[in-house]
């Protein structure tokens, strides 16, 4: 998928839409508002992190509409992320492939809200404005989302709250409860909901692989997603920090990945002088990967979805940041450890670019981060 493309007809066909359906709803559509909403929507596309981030605003969302039939709109390679969870009824995928399926997913998936009737609809996303078109298209009685500065997409909610980038995400999307009077207590991520035969399967792939369940796990994720490769730590220091680890605890290494990155994960561990890694990429279900994290004395990884869902699953964690910024991404708490050198050119990402990476110092920032800083907190987890 062409990232540079989807992010240009986004923006440049996206927002003359947004203020074209803005002035044909304005004109025929009339205006409706549910004060106990029935039938909800929530939609957030991109990211299994940012998916995992927005669970305790979903968990609040349901308990203050319990009786609601709540339904998620997420992309289908976030599959599995919640099913069987008590969040949502229901999870609608949308399959993003290709620029030209994007066009005939889009009106495949307005056919199939419009069917629901739903009296609210909330949107998860900051800038992107496909959902916003795609909402406003579906029939819905009331959307509530984020006002993002110039993104021009606010023109469709009826209410709308000011989307804070200087906050942790987790933060701002509770920000939403606001509207709701339903602002909780409790902000902890919501677990990925894994079953007997998840963790089974954990258990045997990692058997066939001589590891014992009394063995100490440290788990790495060399790769990152391909919204943005600049975000990740080299391979070749990857390499050398698992040699470290092996030689100095004589734990077990276990790189994951899906499988698209196995080619990464292979290069990495031939750059190793010990034979003893083992590969898993392309191994795991979204269910899965969960359940193996739960093995993991300790995750070391890029700032990606891996790293979020042993965050939700209560893995000690340390995390190298670059081009975003652990302020608003990072995990919380003691357990956790990120690496963000915090140059002036940093963070380069954010809402307002479409997450977009323009860097023209070979990402230093995420380079500059040395085998021997975090070896030193490795032995803070193993020693």
């Amino acid at each position: 998928m062409n990232f540079n493309l989807v992010r240009f007809l986004d923006k440049n066909i996206g927002i003359p839409i947004c203020y074209s359906v803005y002035i044909f709803r304005k004109i025929f559509s009339k205006k409706q508002t549910v004060s106990q909403p029935k039938c909800i929507l929530l939609v957030r596309l991109w990211g299994i992190g940012t998916i995992l981030l927005a669970s305790p605003t979903f968990r609040a969302l349901r308990k203050k509409f319990p009786k609601a039939k709540i339904v998620l709109l997420t992309l289908k390679r976030n599959e599995g992320i919640y099913d069987g969870s008590k969040l949502f009824d229901e999870i609608i995928y949308f399959d993003l492939k290709t620029i030209t399926g994007v066009f005939l997913e889009f009106f495949k998936t307005m056919r199939i809200l419009r069917g629901y009737n739903f009296d609210l609809a909330i949107d998860f996303e900051p800038f992107a404005r496909i959902t916003t078109i795609l909402i406003s298209l579906s029939k819905t009685k009331t959307i509530v989302g984020y006002y993002t500065e110039k993104q021009g997409k606010a023109v469709l909610y009826d209410k709308s709250v000011v989307w804070n980038n200087k906050q942790h995400v987790t933060k701002s999307f509770l920000e939403i409860l606001k509207l709701f009077d339903a602002y909780p207590k409790n902000i902890e991520i919501e677990k990925i909901p894994c079953s007997s035969e998840d963790k089974k399967y954990v258990d045997n792939i990692l058997s066939q692989q001589g590891i014992k369940k009394s063995d100490k796990i440290v788990g790495l994720n060399v790769n990152a997603s391909d919204f943005g490769t600049a975000r990740r730590w080299p391979y070749q220091k990857f390499a050398k920090l698992a040699d470290q680890i092996i030689d100095r605890f004589k734990v077990k290494v276990v790189f994951i990945g899906a499988s698209f990155d196995k080619e990464l994960v292979e290069k990495t561990i031939c750059c190793m002088r010990n034979k003893g890694a083992v590969n898993l990429s392309g191994t795991t279900t979204i269910k899965q990967l969960a359940a193996l994290s739960q093995r993991f004395t300790l995750f070391i990884t890029n700032d990606s979805g891996p790293m979020h869902i042993a965050y939700s699953m209560g893995t000690p964690t340390i995390t190298f940041f670059g081009p975003e910024t652990p302020l608003i991404y990072g995990p919380l708490g003691e357990k956790h450890t990120v690496f963000y050198k915090n140059l002036p050119c940093s963070p380069c990402l954010s809402v307002y670019n479409a997450k977009r990476i323009n860097c023209d110092k070979d990402a230093e920032c995420i380079k500059s981060i040395t085998v021997d800083e975090v070896m030193k907190k490795v032995a803070n987890y193993l020693k």
